[in-house]
């Protein structure tokens, strides 16, 4: 998967569905993926995308620290993307991404 060209669309089909996250070397951890949003504006007229957020959640514990995790979907294949803890709600910890 192409990070710099990839758009909300690729991802929204697979809200609800696991991500399996690398957090070590040989340790990972499920997430779900929460939420796909496209936002309406455009920082940078240059831009050949809309930008978008994608939520996260994984489990209360351990709570990975903002940095690039290793994401692997059964569909979407393996990609890296740089994540960060948002809080929890009441099933885990929220991570959010952003792509502009």
């Amino acid at each position: 998967m192409d990070l710099g060209t990839v758009t909300c669309e690729v991802f929204s089909p697979h809200v609800g569905e696991p991500f399996r996250v690398t957090y070590h070397v040989n340790e990972a951890i499920a997430f779900e993926l929460v939420s796909a949003t496209p936002h309406d504006h455009r920082t940078n007229a240059l831009l050949s995308r809309t930008p978008f957020s994608l939520i996260f959640r994984g489990p209360k514990s351990p709570v990975l620290p903002q940095k690039i995790y290793r994401f692997e979907h059964e569909e979407l294949g393996v990609f890296e993307i740089f994540a960060v803890p948002v809080g929890p709600d009441q099933l885990g910890m929220q991570y959010d991404v952003q792509f502009s």
